[in-house]
């Protein structure tokens, strides 16, 4: 049983320790993420059982536009990356929408690629936002 003058203590550092374990110690800058980092992920394939899927994080990021997407369950956002920007987002957790409206945010995610009309581009997906 833990002390009510205690739980949000333990809340914050159940909080960071549950991060830590998405995160698996792979911090990150978002100026090195490129389309060769991309391809170089996926030489890492087929992820799954045993070979899961890396994830990374970058701390104290300033997210930029956020915005829910679709049905209202997804969001969407900016990470600054030097002269540009990556787009980063979240399926299904618009619970963590709020979080991401703060002036600075640490971001666990995995690193992919989307393609529009032929147009590939490098997207982040969020598994986690603290």
């Amino acid at each position: 049983i833990i002390p009510l003058k205690m739980l949000d203590s333990y809340l914050k550092d159940f909080n960071d320790f549950i991060f830590s374990i998405k995160l698996g110690g792979k911090k990150i800058e978002p100026e090195i993420i490129s389309p060769k980092l991309v391809r170089d992920i996926k030489k890492l394939a087929p992820f799954g059982y045993g070979n899961p899927q890396p994830v990374f994080a970058s701390l104290k990021l300033k997210p930029m536009s956020p915005r829910l997407i679709g049905d209202g369950s997804h969001f969407k956002l900016l990470v600054p990356a030097k002269e540009r920007y990556l787009e980063a987002v979240a399926f299904g957790m618009a619970d963590l929408f709020n979080r991401v409206q703060k002036e600075r945010v640490d971001l666990a995610y995995s690193i992919g690629e989307d393609e529009w009309e032929g147009n590939k581009r490098v997207v982040l997906r969020i598994k986690d936002v603290k």
